[in-house]
């Protein structure tokens, strides 16, 4: 979660191959972009360890940089 405390989204899957995109989270849920359904979802935090538990904890993170 470093990197999306320094505000850069991390893309993912949830366990039904479903892309989100990690956007916020806090002490009791993390927010995800659901990318299929162009909505934001709060999810509890214990339910969203278990759903990126069981892909193998697999992220991708935006960087920006300039040259």
């Amino acid at each position: 979660m470093y990197f999306v405390t320094t505000k850069k989204p991390v893309f993912t899957f949830t366990a039904i191959n479903n892309p989100v995109i990690i956007i916020a989270y806090d002490s009791k849920t993390v927010a995800v972009y659901d990318i299929n359904t162009a909505s934001v979802q709060k999810i509890d935090i214990n339910e969203a360890q278990s759903i990126f538990n069981n892909t193998q904890n697999d992220f991708s993170c935006f960087f920006t940089f300039s040259m």
